[in-house]
């Protein structure tokens, strides 16, 4: 309890009429600062709010700021002083009184200096002063709510000034925080990763790294049940009361303490589609975000994802129109090349809308010529096939076929047309692009008439083709491979194992010995062996394989050939069973020479003897 002296200072005189027009006042309390005496006189009415009990008081300076909040203390003497001045009719300011039984009133006083010296100096200031602290909180609120509404209102005005998103969204927070009076606010955009996180994309206001350590998610996880969680997975705005005690702010609570976050709101950013993101808001005092409030930065929010999606459709509008300018140019420049030949034509009537430069020059005419004319005029098939053609290249979108056109000179080409849509000027034609095959076909037809002759002598030699890559192990058997094999064309998978088998048990690991040091050499195949039909007739093979390689010299593939040398192996062991049958006869021969000499020989011995003993 505050004491004071009770009564009149004796060196300040007043007026009784005055002073009895002042108690009258039963709302109102007044003071006087008699700046010689460095006091203060309260009348009843303030006395009893200071908590000083006594019908009026006089207090020292220092005493009388003492009751003065703080915070306010300067505020109130220089605004006081501010109006001690004859020039100036009254000031007025606003501080909290610290009152005797521990409550805190909020006073508004008025003030003006009413005496100076010779000097123009203030003797003396007298005011008065208002309880208004059971309107203070509706003025809070009414100027809480009129920054929401100012803030608003620029953010209106900032959407329709930006230009690109980037600006929108960092314009948009800096407006919340610097006019709303936040501590914080942040845009972030809803990631369609594995983890589901929430990007930064703008942030205002006292931020300091916290969003860097955040790690913030949409997900049902720890860091997804914050309120920027919530909101995105949800689409309705989540309100954090006090981020100290709520449970959801476990894993950012003493980031978001030291940089004094109280409470938050999060509003989620919609489209028609989908939540794409949030704004964020961060307040100084705990349960800063009424129902009022929140409505009206619920509009911000919405006005904003709608910003943000004009913005994105007119940027992805403007990329379109860059893409299909761009997309022009380049079909522009590719049309008008001299070297491959392009037509455009309309689909259902068949007349050509344009020609480029390399069209004019195969097919002889000059380009107004040829756009005055009919696809049918140039193509041999009849007017019916042609536009078969051209509907089923319209429907299929792309179409590769062959036609032969008639060029200027009457000559007929053979040409590859690969057709499809082509929209110009919102017109749908059909865009064709003419490869001259003549030549090629030419050659194709004589690269199949050289394959049907090589397989005519291949089979007539019973002979067969083969090939093996090194790296990729592909095989390739012609077709005389699987006759002379003794296996069904294409039951099996051409291959090196498959060939082995092919082999008879007592020739194959021999063979498979010779094959792979041929492989690990890079040397030549040779090699001989026998194979079993299908019905059990033994064909004797013999193959050569030879190595091809690359400037390295290591060995891309082998390329073969197999020959059915049965025939061969039987001539040549009659052959060896007529030799050894000759061979035997000779040596028969001889040894009857040899005996018959023998058989003369002993005769002309004997006949003396037998001469003899007949003697």
């Amino acid at each position: 309890m505050k004491t004071c002296e009770a009564g009149h200072s004796p060196r300040i005189q007043y007026d009784a009429g005055f002073q009895r027009s002042m108690l009258q006042v039963a709302d109102e309390g007044f003071w006087e600062w008699d700046l010689a005496s460095k006091r203060f006189w309260l009348n009843p009415f303030f006395s009893r709010l200071a908590g000083i009990f006594a019908h009026e008081a006089l207090l020292e300076t220092d005493l009388f700021a003492s009751i003065i909040y703080p915070e306010d203390r300067q505020g109130f003497f220089d605004s006081v002083l501010a109006g001690a001045s004859d020039t100036v009719v009254s000031t007025s300011c606003r501080f909290r009184l610290l009152s005797g039984d521990g409550r805190t009133y909020w006073l508004e006083s008025k003030s003006r200096a009413v005496d100076f010296d010779g000097d123009g100096n203030p003797l003396r200031i007298i005011g008065h002063v208002t309880d208004i602290t059971e309107r203070k909180p509706a003025e809070e609120q009414l100027n809480k709510l009129n920054r929401a509404l100012l803030a608003i209102n620029n953010c209106n005005q900032a959407l329709l000034r930006a230009n690109n998103q980037k600006e929108l969204l960092e314009d948009i927070c800096r407006i919340v925080v610097e006019v709303g009076g936040y501590r914080m606010a942040w845009v972030g955009y809803a990631e369609d990763d594995p983890g589901k996180s929430v990007k930064p994309v703008a942030v205002a206001g006292v931020e300091n790294g916290f969003l860097e350590t955040a790690n913030m998610s949409w997900g049902d996880v720890d860091r997804g049940r914050g309120a920027t969680g919530i909101a995105i997975r949800t689409g309705r705005h989540c309100a954090i009361r006090n981020i100290r005690t709520d449970p959801r702010c476990e894993p950012w609570r003493e980031e978001a303490v030291k940089r004094s976050y109280a409470s938050a709101l999060c509003l989620p950013l919609k489209n028609e589609h989908r939540v794409f993101g949030s704004l964020t808001i961060y307040s100084l005092i705990p349960d800063a975000f009424d129902s009022e409030e929140t409505e009206l930065l619920s509009s911000l929010s919405d006005n904003m994802a709608y910003g943000i999606t004009m913005l994105q459709n007119r940027t992805a509008q403007e990329l379109t129109l860059i893409e299909l300018r761009q997309s022009e140019e380049r079909y522009r420049s590719l049309f008008e090349n001299r070297h491959t030949v392009m037509l455009i034509v309309e689909p259902e009537s068949g007349s050509i809308v344009d020609a480029n430069p390399a069209a004019v020059g195969f097919y002889g005419w000059n380009r107004d010529r040829i756009m005055s004319m009919n696809i049918n005029e140039i193509n041999t098939l009849t007017d019916r096939e042609i536009k078969d053609e051209m509907r089923r290249a319209h429907q299929l979108h792309c179409n590769c076929f062959y036609f032969r056109h008639r060029i200027a000179d009457g000559s007929i080409r053979d040409v590859e047309v690969v057709s499809g849509p082509i929209f110009i000027q919102g017109k749908s034609l059909l865009y064709s692009i003419v490869n001259d095959v003549t030549e090629k076909k030419r050659a194709q037809e004589q690269l199949v008439e050289n394959n049907r002759r090589m397989h005519y002598i291949l089979s007539e030699a019973n002979a067969g083709l083969w090939e093996m890559g090194m790296e990729s192990g592909e095989t390739v058997w012609s077709e005389e491979v699987w006759r002379l094999f003794g296996i069904r064309a294409h039951s099996c998978e051409p291959s090196y194992e498959n060939w082995l088998k092919t082999i008879v048990p007592e020739e194959r690991d021999l063979i498979r010995r010779t094959a792979e040091d041929a492989l690990e050499k890079g040397a030549e195949f040779n090699a001989t062996w026998r194979t079993r039909d299908a019905d059990g007739s033994m064909r004797w093979l013999m193959s050569r394989g030879t190595p091809f390689k690359d400037s390295d010299g290591q060995v891309l593939r082998y390329v073969g050939i197999i020959i059915d040398i049965t025939d061969r192996k039987i001539e040549e062991e009659e052959k060896l069973r007529l030799e050894t049958q000759l061979r035997k006869a000779q040596r028969l021969e001889t040894i009857g020479t040899l005996a018959g000499g023998i058989a003369h020989d002993f005769n002309n011995i004997l006949t003396p003897i037998l001469g003899y003993a007949e003697i």
